[in-house]
């Protein structure tokens, strides 16, 4: 082999001497470092500045050159310095919270339909983990969910109700068509939410027919739950009647509501005990007239 040239042989002596005096060169910079630091900044400063475009180049192409190496350092970083991480991330927010949504804010604004993108991406490749942490959350927090919902009702009353009303007027027809959809689902397969509704209308109704307010709610008036007036209805069936059939009977008072003299008198018949169920025919024969049973005479003892 040849001998070196000049600069092979230059390099060659200053690998060795930094090899032989790594910790010396070390602690010489180290100190300049110390000395010089307000110069040191300014010049680096005015370089960045000068070759921001470059600067940002190289970051871009060296980043994607060793995206896996630089990766695995980030991990082997924060593994090492977990704890060290989240106690000054934690602190960080703590004194930036303002700073922090403003900045967030700022992003949500001027990328609207990213961010809606992305969120609705998440969702459907997260679906089922997220129904049961929300699931798990409402359970595990209920008390504290329902305070903050009364809390923040309290604190936005005047806006809540302009909301609503806003809403309702500007989407009355959906509203309507929401309810009567949910309702007719619910009658499909709910027979107290049917019974409700049956009594609770035909309550109403003799109410204005007789010319009263009615300023109580239903179950007050009838003196039970929706389960037990279900449950009482249930026990007095006839062969072939059903919840399944309802439309082929009707739930009747013993001692008709038209016979009433007073509010007193209406308020009285509109108790659980004075309902029956009826067929249909059997209920349009009888229309208003007095029945001279002995449950309907123990019934009208009650009443008055």
């Amino acid at each position: 082999m040849g001998k070196n040239t000049p600069e092979e042989a230059a390099a060659a002596k200053a690998r060795e001497y930094y090899a032989t005096n790594k910790d010396k060169i070390a602690e010489a910079r180290r100190k300049y470092c110390e000395a010089n630091k307000e110069s040191i900044a300014e010049k680096k400063r005015h370089y960045n500045a000068a070759n921001s475009r470059s600067i940002a180049e190289k970051k871009r192409e060296y980043k994607v050159a060793n995206r896996d190496k630089l990766k695995e350092k980030r991990r082997d970083h924060y593994e090492a310095n977990k704890e060290k991480l989240k106690e000054e991330g934690r602190a960080y927010r703590k004194a930036n919270k303002g700073k922090i949504e403003e900045t967030r804010r700022k992003y949500r604004e001027a990328n609207k339909a990213k961010v809606a993108e992305t969120q609705r991406n998440y969702c459907e490749a997260n679906q089922c983990r997220l129904v049961r942490e929300k699931r798990e959350y409402r359970a595990k927090n209920a008390c504290i969910i329902a305070e903050k919902g009364r809390r923040y009702t309290a604190a936005n009353a005047h806006r809540l109700a302009e909301y609503h009303r806003k809403y309702r007027a500007e989407n009355s027809n959906k509203i309507t068509e929401r309810k009567r959809a949910y309702n007719q689902k619910r009658r499909k397969s709910d027979p107290v939410f049917v019974l409700y509704n049956r009594v609770r209308n035909r309550t109403s109704q003799a109410f204005r027919n007789c010319g009263f307010k009615k300023t109580s709610k239903t179950a007050e008036i009838l003196g039970c739950s929706w389960e037990m007036l279900s449950s009482h209805i249930e026990a007095q069936f006839t062969d072939g009647m059903g919840w399944v059939n309802r439309k082929c009977w009707h739930i009747d008072h013993i001692i008709p509501l038209a016979s009433a003299a007073s509010e007193a008198d209406l308020i009285a018949l509109c108790h659980w005990r004075n309902l029956q169920p009826l067929w249909v025919t059997d209920n349009l024969r009888k229309g208003d007239k007095l029945p001279c049973n002995t449950r309907a005479r123990d019934l009208r003892k009650e009443a008055t």
